[in-house]
């Protein structure tokens, strides 16, 4: 029986390898053979079949299906999955209700709350450095539907708690900006000065964003994205679906399309290579709308300064991104009254919950402030470096991820290999400028005086 179910294994491995191979030489192939291949590759299901057909060949049960039903499910085990660390699976009881999916494992598995039908729930909370969007509407709506999900229909006796980040580069950034552009108002500098500044400033901003685009186009070229190629991707990449079957359907079509292009580069890609090309790609996208932007703002003050009779004011609105941003860089590290980082965020998490509350949407059992755990999180850093994980550089810590991995730890758990994007936007808005032992390592407190944007 084991031979057989082994042997199972590999024809089915084969048959989906064979899949694999042809799909490219195919002209036309059904939807749905084409939505089977791409959920074997996702869920790299060659290499959960190996490890299961594996293990039972270690172990010979002697009723294989039996030990295959334990194993899933009983909890005395360590499964690996789609290239990310071993993970313990907890004892699953018989009145497991729910799957959900791991993000430890990157599929569905059951849900199993620590504390019997008590399920204690950490929801990040906003940022509040601005006025909350349609992102945010959505995303607190959709918890707060399966919130009332785990409640009312499965009966969870659910503790919801939301921390938010009043403490944060974003808040840092924004509030000085805005007290620097207000500074530089009641200035009351001539007309003539301000004028030539907006111009400076504006352009200095284009040609930032310009260098931001030109960055991605030479990151994407390596993957000969570029010309003809990049133009079809990035349309390609736009999403105008107006139902969630055309979003889906959006979706795999351009996956197939990164996929084929990448496909002929067999030497060059690894598993996570199509997702990374996606994102640049859409990156891309985004950065040519921000640098339009840009150009029209420009081109909106060049009309107003032709325009007789205009005003300080009305030349600063016009030029605020760029000005904002050539302020900060001259004088940001002037801007250290904390209540003014503290105001900041105070109204904007008051907008935040009137917003909540408009939608009608569950308060949270208990609202936490970065700002209340201060000591807290000091005490935990300290403890991180008398752990011999964290080290000072220039007035930053960070937090050493080689040591972390060296003393028999993973990292990274829910992202294996993390594009070089992913590890920059964890670092935030401001970036430290400490001497790191890896461009893994990353800042777990950072020196206010020497950080820039």
């Amino acid at each position: 029986m084991l031979r057989s179910l082994v042997g199972s294994e590999m024809c089915i491995r084969d048959r989906y390898q064979r899949r694999v191979r042809g799909a490219h030489d195919r002209a036309v192939m059904s939807t749905e053979a084409e939505q089977n291949i791409a959920y074997f590759t996702k869920h790299d299901v060659e290499s959960l079949l190996t490890n299961l057909a594996r293990k039972l060949a270690e172990e010979k049960p002697d009723s294989p299906a039996e030990y295959l039903a334990v194993l899933l499910s009983r909890g005395d085990h360590q499964i690996t999955v789609n290239g990310h660390p071993k993970w313990n699976v907890p004892p699953c009881p018989s009145n497991q209700q729910m799957t959900l999916l791991n993000s430890l494992t990157d599929t569905k598995m059951p849900f199993i709350p620590e504390s019997g039908n008590v399920v204690k729930w950490y929801i990040c909370g906003p940022t509040v450095y601005d006025s909350s969007h349609l992102g945010h509407a959505r995303a607190y709506l959709t918890f707060d539907v399966l919130r009332r999900i785990m409640e009312d229909y499965f009966n969870y006796q659910v503790q919801y708690i939301m921390n938010v980040t009043d403490i944060d580069d974003k808040i840092i950034l924004r509030a000085r900006q805005n007290k620097l552009i207000d500074d530089y108002l009641a200035s009351a500098l001539p007309l003539s000065q301000v004028q030539a500044e907006a111009v400076t400033a504006m352009r200095e901003l284009a040609k930032s964003r310009q260098e931001a685009q030109d960055n991605l186009a030479a990151d994407l070229r390596v993957f000969e994205v570029e010309g003809e190629v990049l133009d079809r991707l990035v349309k390609a990449s736009m999403c105008m679906a107006r139902s969630e079957e055309e979003e889906k359907a959006h979706a795999f079509h351009y996956h197939n399309q990164v996929e084929a292009h990448l496909s002929k580069l067999a030497d060059k890609i690894n598993k996570r290579t199509v997702k990374e090309v996606k994102d640049k790609i859409e990156k891309f996208q985004e950065s040519g709308l921000v640098l339009k932007n840009c150009e029209e703002a420009a081109d909106r003050l060049d009309k107003l300064i032709q325009q007789p009779g205009h005003t300080a004011e009305e030349l600063v609105a016009a030029a605020r991104d760029g000005l904002a941003k050539m302020l900060d860089k001259a004088r940001g590290h002037e801007i250290t009254d904390q209540s003014i980082f503290r105001a900041h965020a105070a109204k904007y998490e008051t907008e935040f919950m009137e917003d909540l509350e408009s939608l009608g949407i569950k308060p949270p059992d208990v609202l936490t402030r970065v700002t209340e755990y201060v000591e807290t999180v000091e005490a935990f850093i300290q403890q991180i470096c008398d752990n011999g994980f964290g080290y000072e550089s220039e007035g930053s810590v960070y937090f050493d991820t080689a040591a972390f991995m060296r003393s028999g730890h993973d990292y990274c758990k829910l992202v294996p290999q993390p594009s070089a994007e992913a590890l920059a936007e964890g670092e935030g808005a401001l970036v430290a400028e400490g001497k790191r032992k890896s461009d893994r390592d990353f800042a777990l407190w950072k020196n206010l005086s020497l950080i820039h944007i």
